[in-house]
């Protein structure tokens, strides 16, 4: 496979890991409660993060197009923070339209305080994970360049 396909598809990750782990909830019993935390947290990213990720993913694919692995790398490494950006403009948004709370300026600052940090965490883990992949998928002669 090509390289530069390989990170497009790379894109893909954050949507299909939450979805493989919605089966789990048939065992969220048995998970305990830190196990429980960990997937209501992993699930409820995609549903806070869904709208904007998939954003952030088709900028970037098209962004993509014509770039060289070292330019692509770069934007990846950027990736959170840029979803970060569009997380809190699409939070920013919701409360303003479709929030009751009042004042919306408190709901806006407690969603930047207490989700940026997940935000970050996330992107982060996953472009951790994309890397290596890539990584080990070079050294296995799985992808060229």
């Amino acid at each position: 496979m090509n390289i530069i396909r390989a990170y497009k598809l790379s894109l893909l990750l954050p949507i299909i890991v939450p979805i493989l782990f919605v089966p789990t909830l048939l065992f969220i019993r048995s998970l305990g409660e830190s196990g429980a935390i960990v997937l209501m947290t992993i699930l409820t990213s995609l549903i806070y993060g869904g709208i904007p990720y998939l954003i952030l993913a088709g900028i970037l694919l098209f962004w993509m197009h014509g770039k060289d692995e070292t330019q692509i790398r770069r934007i990846l490494l950027l990736s959170p923070l840029l979803m970060l950006v569009i997380f809190q403009v699409f939070a920013g948004l919701w409360i303003a339209f479709f929030s009751e709370a009042t004042p919306k300026i408190n709901q806006f600052i407690g969603s930047l305080v207490l989700l940026s940090p997940f935000v970050l965490l996330f992107g982060y883990i996953y472009v951790g994970i994309v890397f290596g992949i890539i990584e080990l998928w070079k050294k296995r002669k799985r992808v060229y360049i």
